[in-house]
């Protein structure tokens, strides 16, 4: 009698297991990154992106993510440059997303969280840029790297 009941709760734990098994698998599959295909859209949108950066309309945020500056907002404003102002937003739209995803599965590669990947590549994006690429720093003020620089330097 013993056995007869015990068979049960053995069905089910495997049972439930297996689910356990397959839920991870799908988990880890929903997780999995196509690298390959986010690098193509990176590149598909890099030389637009710079453009805008070059004319000071869009520059890097300190959290790791693109955006319209100052000047950026105050050229793309007003009904004449709506379907621009729609494409550069959509562009924006479209680069941080990617960027949001690629933060992500490298915090879960790392064991860190996604802001603190975003913050570190706003680093290294720092480090890389032009002189006269735009940043906002943590208090929402538009700097080029020129001008943080000297500001730094003064201190």
């Amino acid at each position: 009698m013993n056995r007869i009941m015990r068979a049960p709760r053995v069905g089910a734990l495997v049972v439930a297991a297996w689910a356990m098994v397959c839920m991870l698998g799908w988990a880890r599959a929903a997780d999995e990154v196509d690298l390959d295909a986010l690098k193509a859209r990176f590149q598909a949108r890099h030389e637009r992106m710079m453009t805008l950066k070059q004319q000071g309309l869009v520059g890097e945020t300190w959290r790791g993510y693109a955006a319209l500056t100052p000047r950026g907002e105050e050229e793309l404003a007003g009904p004449r440059a709506r379907e621009r102002r729609e494409e550069v937003q959509k562009l924006l739209a479209e680069e941080n997303a990617d960027r949001k995803t690629l933060y992500a599965h490298l915090a879960r590669q790392e064991g860190t969280t996604t802001d603190q990947v975003a913050r570190q590549n706003a680093v290294l994006k720092f480090k890389k840029a032009g002189p006269d690429e735009r940043f906002q720093d943590r208090e929402g003020r538009w700097w080029t790297k020129r001008e943080m620089l000297e500001a730094a330097e003064a201190e």
